[in-house]
């Protein structure tokens, strides 16, 4: 990443599940299909740090590399790769857990970027989708009880 790359979103959550069930889910790099909002399908090539996703959401491909992905301080970090439509450049996202007793997890997804716009603009088209997502993933952890 760049110096001058500015954080545009960040959406925080807690979940009624421990990471020792959240923690599968957010890893599983082309799992995504059943909680990432508006994704139709998933494809990656590779394994492990370095495997490209290419992801079907609402009618678009975008192409994501795997840059972290570290069970032990519970986090996952992606590129989105170019082209997109996005009116930023190396954009990172990544995605925290964090254990809280006795057994659930604040989750924290944000996102990296140098601006092509204000970030007040980017945030407020990003931060929704992160939102959803999350609902998403509660929805599907409370099913697999």
């Amino acid at each position: 990443m760049q110096n001058n790359s500015v954080e545009y979103a960040r959406v925080v959550r807690f979940l009624e599940h421990g990471t020792h069930a959240v923690w599968p889910l957010i890893a599983d790099f082309g799992g995504i299909t059943g909680w990432i909002d508006g994704v139709s399908a998933c494809h990656v090539t590779g394994d492990g740090v370095g495997a490209i996703r290419t992801v079907s959401i609402r009618g678009r491909q975008v192409r994501e590399r795997l840059h972290i992905s570290d069970r032990a301080r519970g986090v996952l970090a992606y590129q989105i790769l170019p082209p997109h439509s996005l009116p930023a450049s190396d954009i990172l996202s990544t995605i925290e857990l964090f254990g809280v007793p006795p057994r659930s997890t604040r989750i924290v997804w944000r996102s990296e970027a140098v601006l092509g716009t204000d970030a007040q603009t980017l945030r407020a088209a990003i931060e929704p989708f992160f939102s959803a997502s999350l609902t998403n993933l509660q929805r599907l952890l409370d099913q697999a009880v």
